[in-house]
């Protein structure tokens, strides 16, 4: 029976009993057959475009980008930052430390029982195999791929970084691990590769998240290697280095309307150097940790942060998200600078929406964030800290009082030096916005824990109304 005179309820049929998720490669020599296999339910399954930046799957995203019928379905196209790290190593290595008492005690000698050597020499042959393969292909070429495949796409929705981290062959790291100087230079490259590519190309797509929060497998014991996100960012001390890389005079343009930018303060930024720690023998060999915290943050000739210079590429954002990964307070000063240069500078008109999470700021440079920003609708301030003399006052009255076309404000986990700020709503409305009625709404997200303070006011149009009505029934 030849292919185009099947029965429509049979042909869909074998389509319903085909697992996608192990489809890999596809090919369907008979053009009636491919055209009927383009269903709803298989289309649904080409939305979703994924590329790791090798060549093989950069071709393999150039050829969907080109299909008559798949060009038009794809709506999310997610970049992987795929880092290869040594040192996980302990679940294969029962590893033996000793450290010197006249060493700096984050330096350990390692030494790997002889029984896991076999193990340990081709795990680390196939990292170095796969960092070479990452590594052969050219900047220039990955940016032309993903603009021209841009270029094709003709209803793309959304961009998202994300990072991966293999240790092995058959182990990567979990999606709770913690950042590490070997994840963050390559992902901060990709975030260049990506950028450079949206600016050279035509596309409006109009959302990216850059990084973020890890997600996890449905269910990572049936499936050990199914790709899971880990949380990442890009570092703050190269960002304006890269971003100047896509142009010296920062004159580039991004078309996003949503960002959702998660920061990290990275050490070393030259991809490059993943192939140090490969370029070892098997013999016993250094592990170390290394600091960030003497990094100064590069700022272009007119003073400007990568925060800055990235904002400013970005004019009709609508909705923000700025997230910093730090432990370290150390760090507070340069993060102050970054900042500030963001609030001296940055005036998006079209921000209706903004989270700023995890922050080291000063009330001074928040104060006038706010100020550039009063068009404003929904405000969240969560985990920020301000010096311990310093006071967040100035910027609760301003919101109470001049920030009249907030809908929702929620804030969460502010601290002065190490002491938290108690927060409680009724307090707060009466100290900051008395003349400000809000709704009795609580927060029902399951995602995160409730904040210390979520208010929603009553909206200005409808305050005016009751005035008005209120007068003329006086």
């Amino acid at each position: 029976m030849a292919w185009d005179r099947i029965p429509s309820e049979v042909f869909d049929l074998i389509l319903q009993n085909v697992d996608l998720e192990t489809i890999r490669n596809v090919r369907l020599a008979n053009k009636v057959a491919a055209q009927r296999c383009l269903s709803p339910r298989f289309l649904s399954f080409a939305s979703h475009i994924q590329t790791d930046l090798t060549e093989q799957s950069l071709w393999k995203l150039m050829a969907r980008a080109s299909h008559p019928v798949f060009s038009h379905a794809a709506r999310q196209l997610t970049i992987i930052a795929v880092c290869y790290d040594h040192r996980g190593k302990n679940v294969l290595f029962e590893l033996d430390y000793t450290t010197r008492s006249d060493w700096n005690p984050l330096i350990a000698w390692v030494i790997p029982p002889t029984k896991e050597t076999p193990r340990a020499r081709y795990d680390l042959e196939w990292l170095q195999q796969q960092l070479a393969i990452r590594n052969a292909v050219s900047d220039r070429f990955i940016i032309h791929v993903i603009s021209s495949a841009l270029d094709l796409f003709t209803d793309l929705q959304h961009i998202s970084l994300q990072a991966q981290v293999w240790t092995s062959a058959s182990e990567r790291w979990s999606p709770y691990a913690v950042f590490a100087p070997v994840m963050v230079p390559w992902a901060t490259h990709v975030c260049y590769l990506t950028l450079a590519a949206v600016a050279k190309s035509k596309s409006s797509v109009p959302e990216i998240d850059i990084y973020g929060k890890y997600e996890e497998d449905s269910n990572p014991t049936d499936k050990p290697c199914r790709p899971s996100w880990i949380h990442c960012g890009v570092s703050i001390t190269e960002l304006a280095h890269y971003l100047a890389k896509i142009d010296d005079s920062g004159k580039f343009r991004l078309p996003f309307e949503s960002m959702k930018l998660y920061l990290a303060t990275g050490t070393q930024t030259q991809p490059e150097s993943e192939t140090k720690w490969l370029q070892i023998d098997y013999s016993p060999f250094l592990s170390g940790f290394s600091s960030s915290v003497g990094e100064e943050m590069n700022l272009n000739e007119n003073n400007q942060s990568g925060v800055m210079q990235l904002l400013k590429a970005t004019p009709d954002l609508r909705d923000l998200t700025v997230d910093l990964d730090h432990k370290n307070l150390a760090i507070g000063d340069r993060v102050h600078r970054m900042f500030t240069s963001v609030a001296d500078q940055a005036s998006l008109h079209q921000l209706r929406k903004c989270e700023l999470i995890r922050l080291p700021v000063t009330s001074t440079a928040l104060l006038k964030f706010l100020e550039a920003h009063l068009g404003l609708k929904d405000l969240t301030l969560q985990n920020l800290s301000i010096p311990f003399d310093d006071k967040f006052d100035p910027v609760f009255r301003f919101i109470g009082a001049e920030m009249l076309e907030l809908n929702t404000c929620t804030i969460s986990d502010l601290y002065r030096g190490d002491t938290r700020v108690n927060l409680d709503r009724e307090a707060f409305a009466h100290a900051y916005c008395p003349h400000r009625p809000y709704l009795p709404i609580e927060f029902t997200s399951c995602e995160t824990a409730p904040p210390d303070l979520y208010l929603v006011f009553v909206p200005q149009a409808i305050v005016k109304a009751m005035e008005e009505n209120s007068q003329k029934c006086s």
